[in-house]
């Protein structure tokens, strides 16, 4: 079962990646709350990294706060490893699923919704 760092770094991933110019860069360290994440190089030749403001690759409010929503529900797990757990349930139920489904699409609209777009609401 996926646990939320894998899930959460994907799709910053792609969104780092995807609209900005990451090229071969991995995230490193991050401070979202301040708006800034510091990039490493995947090129062991390369030694340091830069500090790159996020509202330069993400461009929107709404895409900042869909990725602050995602960042500060680092660490939940599920319970069992069964999709389950007091966190993964709550982003069930905010699709209408209960507990044992997947829950990564919901964790995506649960997400969307705390930055306040509702949908989508189901995958």
């Amino acid at each position: 079962m996926a646990t939320m760092h894998y899930l959460f770094f994907g799709i910053l991933s792609v969104a780092v990646l995807f609209l900005g110019r990451a090229g071969t860069a991995a995230i490193r360290e991050q401070d979202v709350p301040s708006g800034y994440i510091e990039l490493r190089s995947a090129d062991p030749l390369v030694e340091h990294g830069d500090a790159v403001a996020i509202n330069d690759y993400i461009g929107s409010d709404l895409r900042k706060r869909i990725i602050d929503s995602a960042v500060r529900e680092i660490g939940v797990q599920e319970a069992t490893g069964n999709n389950d757990g007091p966190r993964v349930e709550a982003y069930l139920r905010y699709v209408g699923l209960g507990k044992g489904y997947a829950w990564c699409a919901a964790f995506v609209s649960w997400c969307y919704g705390r930055a306040g777009r509702p949908l989508p609401r189901n995958a």
